[in-house]
């Protein structure tokens, strides 16, 4: 089998979750020519995905010194590193591959949820809303930017992004709850105990909904309905 052939074979393999067939046949591609870029960059996704991050970053990295163009590569290794820790080297391989090609969702993507991560929340805004430039009707980009603008202080655009969410995923409990925890911020009460009940109407095991509608009915004045919702 050539290492072309291989390397087929190994991607439909790791597509259909099968990780150990997957990396028998990236190293057989690799022994017919060990310059397959291609397999390097899945033999390192397929080690990260098994949990073998060391191994991963070095076949991602040999990956982007044969090609030190390869925008996957650099956004893999940003999802490795960030799992390592390593939030500094993730942020800027994320924005490594940004600079090679800046409409790569998933970068973006992870690069955003990085910056919220570590604290820098202006950064983090900037970085959804590119998302939701390439993905506009991703709920979850709506949702992330929503807490993004919550963590600023942002009520009322957290409200508009969150309410997004739901608009675009009726069944997102998150985004309800967090959407009324922004209207409570806004004194709006009353609408804020109807998103909390809708949340627990979709999810009656969701405990975070009983407290913060408890606190809204509080805020109504509702004192025993917030003693029982509590």
């Amino acid at each position: 089998m050539s290492s072309t052939q291989a390397f087929a074979t190994a991607l439909k393999c790791y597509q259909a979750g099968e990780y150990p067939q997957a990396e028998m046949l990236c190293h057989e591609s690799l022994a017919a020519d060990p310059r397959a870029i291609e397999a390097w960059n899945l033999m390192g996704v397929v080690m990260f995905l098994t949990g073998r991050k060391e191994l991963a970053l070095h076949h991602l990295y040999e990956a982007v010194r044969l090609r030190p163009d390869f925008s996957d590569a650099y956004s893999n290794l940003g999802n490795v590193l960030r799992e390592l820790g390593r939030t500094t080297n993730a942020i800027a391989m994320y924005e490594r591959c940004l600079k090679l090609a800046p409409d790569h969702p998933d970068a973006v993507d992870n690069l955003a949820k990085i910056l919220r991560e570590s604290g820098q929340s202006s950064a983090a805004e900037a970085a959804y809303r590119r998302l939701l430039e390439l993905r506009p009707d991703s709920a979850d980009a709506h949702y992330r930017l929503g807490l993004t603008l919550k963590d600023q202080g942002n009520y009322a655009a957290a409200a508009e992004s969150l309410r997004q969410a739901v608009g675009l995923r009726a069944d997102h409990v998150d985004a309800r709850n967090h959407l009324g925890i922004a209207l409570l911020a806004l004194g709006r009460p009353a609408e804020a105990a109807t998103v909390f009940e809708q949340a627990i109407k979709l999810n009656p095991r969701f405990s975070p909904g009983y407290c913060n509608l408890g606190s809204a009915l509080r805020e109504l004045g509702r004192l025993d309905e917030a003693l029982a919702a509590c």
